[in-house]
């Protein structure tokens, strides 16, 4: 039976994905990613509630049950743990008395841990990968951008009681955001397999053969692609008037970020 480190591990190398591409799409860590493909989740040093957002952020990205990984994972950590007297003082004694403390009153209140994890956000789980510094750094910032935003809002109501006493009516400009389709054409120097994936929510929009030949392969995306393939150094990618090929001589894949409006596509 395989185990959690094990299916993350087959998973992502099954895609052509390399950590340094996972870490940078599921902003985690990537040595929080490669330890919990080696299962030494002792070398994350955060709470378990993390980790198992972590565990879920990372099976979703590679196309895994994240609710059965964080169940494997569950009954990793309650197979170790235990619920005997002697294991509680241990609990105490590797953790510290006052995370029993705040588990127990967690407990009493109703609160698991999986309500912490279904509570959990990805913004949440961003702040936990980031070094302290960078986290009070965040704070800071955080509650200068509340200052502002409230500065603004009381500007805001002033103006529009202003208007409502001069019977002028305040104006609005409603602005609509999207990300625009565009169409990529696939080049081949020989028949190889390709995979392509749509970032923004981890979609397969091709997935299929490509024979050597001057006609292309034209697929249409939406926002950032990740292109794979064993042989991605015969891939080239054309979109609009712009061409793209893999840098890196042992790649398996390469990533094309989306086109802003009035922009070409980056490579």
């Amino acid at each position: 039976m395989q185990t959690i480190g094990e299916k993350l591990l087959e998973a992502r190398q099954r895609q052509g994905i390399s950590i340094r591409e996972a870490a940078e799409y599921t902003k985690v860590r990537g040595e929080f990613l490669d330890a919990m493909e080696n299962n030494q989740f002792e070398r994350i040093g955060l709470a378990d509630v993390y980790k198992r957002g972590f565990l879920k952020i990372y099976a979703k990205f590679l196309h895994l049950d994240p609710d059965r990984i964080v169940h494997e994972y569950n009954s990793l950590v309650q197979s170790h743990s235990g619920n005997s007297p002697t294991s509680r003082r241990l609990q105490r004694e590797v953790f510290g008395r006052m995370d029993v403390d705040a588990a127990e009153k967690n407990v009493i209140a109703g609160v698991t841990d999986e309500k912490l994890d279904t509570d959990f956000t990805s913004s949440a789980l961003e702040t936990a990968n980031r070094p302290s510094a960078d986290r009070k750094k965040i704070i800071r910032y955080g509650l200068i951008s509340i200052g502002v935003l409230a500065v603004i809002f009381v500007l805001m109501e002033l103006t529009s009681c202003s208007d409502k006493k001069s019977g002028t009516p305040a104006p609005t400009n409603p602005v609509v955001t999207t990300v625009p389709q565009y169409t990529m054409k696939l080049y081949s120097e020989e028949r190889v397999q390709v995979k392509i994936v749509q970032s923004s929510d981890n979609k397969i929009i091709f997935n299929e053969p490509i024979e050597r030949s001057s006609i292309a392969r034209e697929i249409v995306a939406q926002g950032d692609v990740i292109i794979s393939s064993p042989k991605i150094s015969v891939i080239r990618v054309q979109i609009g008037n712009m061409n793209y090929t893999s840098s890196e001589a042992n790649a398996t894949s390469f990533i094309i970020q989306g086109p802003v409006p009035g922009q070409s596509p980056q490579h």
